[in-house]
């Protein structure tokens, strides 16, 4: 939320479950933080018209079909040229597994084509899915080589290796 101050977004509202976080939570934006239940939310916001909803480790914490319902209502709250970015754990990479498993409120793992198949039974297209880039040039060089390895060694290897993934989903 910082940055998006920090950025000049003017029109931002967060939450978060966790009550903890209203002590870090900078005090020129406290104003625009809630902690709240995320379905009380929904339900007394529906159809505001959100321009972005950013979902970053948020779509894992919830069981298959309660992470459905999640977007099938933001999905309902978004303006035309609204967008959905998510973040999650890449099911599909044995390094996103260890962020996956390594939490255990996680409830659901996600890969490409999982996020696909649930942004499409939602009534949102995927504009994009990518892996999250991460570190030092040499850091980013290696894991291009150790992936081009691995996809070349792998009888069915995954689309993403990286150990997150982003996506862009928006209304059909």
């Amino acid at each position: 939320m910082k940055y998006l101050s920090y950025k000049g977004v003017k029109n931002f509202y967060g939450i978060d479950h966790d009550s903890d976080l209203r002590a870090v939570i900078p005090p020129e934006i406290s104003d625009r933080f809630e902690c709240a239940d995320v379905w009380e939310v929904l339900e007394s916001n529906k159809n505001t018209g959100w321009d972005r909803v950013v979902l970053l480790d948020v779509l894992e914490h919830f069981m298959p079909e309660y992470g459905f319902l999640l977007l099938s209502l933001i999905a309902k709250g978004l303006k035309s040229r609204g967008k959905v970015i998510i973040k999650v754990p890449n099911g599909g990479s044995p390094w996103g597994m260890s962020y996956q498993m390594g939490d255990l409120t996680h409830k659901t793992a996600y890969n490409s084509e999982s996020l696909r198949q649930v942004a499409t039974a939602c009534g949102l297209n995927v504009d994009t899915i990518y892996n999250q880039r991460r570190g030092s040039p040499r850091r980013m060089f290696t894991d291009a080589v150790v992936n081009r390895f691995l996809s070349w060694a792998l009888l069915t290897p995954p689309p993403f290796l990286g150990a997150n993934l982003y996506a862009i989903l928006s209304l059909k």
